[in-house]
């Protein structure tokens, strides 16, 4: 869980778009999109901006 946690941390301190997932393996792509949309939809986030 530590790994997904710390992909979440990538996209928000990079501010990573969904647009990234496309330079990733396919095998991850999915997970990438489904933890970027939880990043985007998680009010927190903002704090951080």
């Amino acid at each position: 869980m530590r790994d997904l946690a710390d992909v979440q941390e990538l996209i928000r301190t990079l501010e990573l778009n969904a647009e990234y997932a496309e330079n990733l393996n396919p095998y991850v792509r999915e997970k990438y999109k489904e933890l970027w949309a939880g990043v985007r939809a998680d009010p927190a986030t903002d704090e951080h901006r």
